[in-house]
């Protein structure tokens, strides 16, 4: 391929000297294409020179040495990203962003250590998220393998650590914040609509919601005006199991107000997020969930609420598969999702002794 060239580019650069070399030539409408690599920038030509006689004794070490972490997931990720869903893409983009103590270090001296602390480091949230972030680590590995940058990957030696069975990243809300929430209905949240623009929003009451309902968040979010029935203290939601999909969700007295309110809106949907549409997940959580929690100093996730819902319910001695049904949890039992109206009695009456 021929041992290579030197050239100066213009500009006032600091390094302004290019060093490359021809990787290979393709082919075009019948003209050959020259395709190069470079292999690093310098402050004069002498010392390109140099670097490009050292990549020639050899060449993994110049390589090495020049290209970062964030570099080889690029290009790993250009020739693998074209395989996988958009899901998928998203996940691995995701798990990168969370290995950023290694982004920007040469990736010859990433040792196993700085990986390992990276995993542990995420060791309470979900075994997905580890095992994407390994497979990050080992794509880019393998990637410089299977191009001679390195001749050894210590991604493999990586382990990622099960999650203690009994331990919960979830944390009920305590009945003191739930008080400071009462407290901060008319909390004022500024929610971005477009470029500069925002929209003053109160959000707590949301939250609320969901701590006296035991719904999942996405539950709430796509509770439709049509299937509340206030008079009956009731709504038709729910999603995700069987067991949770369209069932009787009792509301509680204290969130009635909350829920007539905003039904008093109008639209299709209780909560709306720009449009009449509701947000979804992300957007809840980013834009809705996380400026009320951080602006009440507490340290929470939006799945805590369904957790302090059922931990209220056991507190009072609530019968247990009541409590079931209202949440949405599979059952060995048969469970109908045929109400009469004395059992919705008794779900709004099991919801009503809560203990806030």
């Amino acid at each position: 391929m021929g041992y290579g060239s030197v050239s100066k580019l213009s500009g006032n650069r600091r390094k302004p000297f290019r060093a490359r070399i021809t990787t290979h030539w393709e082919y075009v409408n019948g003209k050959a294409k020259q395709k190069f690599k470079v292999i690093g920038y310098f402050a004069t030509k002498r010392e390109a020179l140099a670097a490009l006689a050292e990549y020639h004794k050899d060449p993994r070490e110049i390589l090495a040495t020049d290209v970062t972490f964030r570099d080889i997931f690029i290009k790993w990720s250009e020739e693998t990203f074209k395989e996988l869903s958009q899901s998928n893409r998203n996940g691995l983009k995701s798990a990168f962003k969370r290995c950023e103590s290694v982004h920007k270090m040469k990736i010859s001296d990433i040792k196993k250590a700085h990986l390992q602390s990276i995993l542990d480091s995420v060791a309470h949230m979900s075994p997905a998220t580890s095992t994407k972030m390994k497979t990050v680590m080992n794509g880019v590995f393998q990637y410089c393998l299977e191009n001679e940058i390195l001749d050894k990957n210590p991604a493999e030696f990586v382990k990622v650590k099960a999650k203690d069975a009994k331990s919960d990243i979830h944390e009920p809300y305590t009945k003191e914040e739930i008080k400071l929430l009462w407290d901060n209905l008319d909390l004022a949240v500024e929610m971005p609509i477009a470029g500069k623009l925002t929209q003053t929003i109160y959000p707590v009451d949301i939250i609320l919601i969901a701590i006296y309902s035991g719904m999942r968040p996405s539950e709430v979010l796509n509770i439709e005006n049509k299937n509340i029935h206030l008079e009956e203290k009731y709504l038709i939601g729910g999603m995700k199991t069987e067991a949770g999909t369209n069932r009787i969700i009792p509301l509680n007295d204290k969130i009635i107000p909350l829920v007539e309110k905003r039904m008093s809106e109008g639209g299709e949907y209780l909560i709306k997020y720009k449009t009449d549409n509701p947000p979804k997940l992300q957007q809840y959580r980013k834009f809705m969930y996380d400026p009320v929690i951080k602006a009440l100093k507490m340290e929470h996730l939006p799945h805590d609420s369904r957790h302090t819902f059922v931990s209220l319910m056991h507190e009072v001695g609530a019968d247990e598969l009541t409590v079931k049904r209202i949440v949405g949890h599979n059952d060995k039992r048969n469970v109908t999702h045929h109400y009469t109206h004395l059992e919705i009695n008794t779900l709004v009456n099991t919801v009503n002794q809560l203990p806030i």
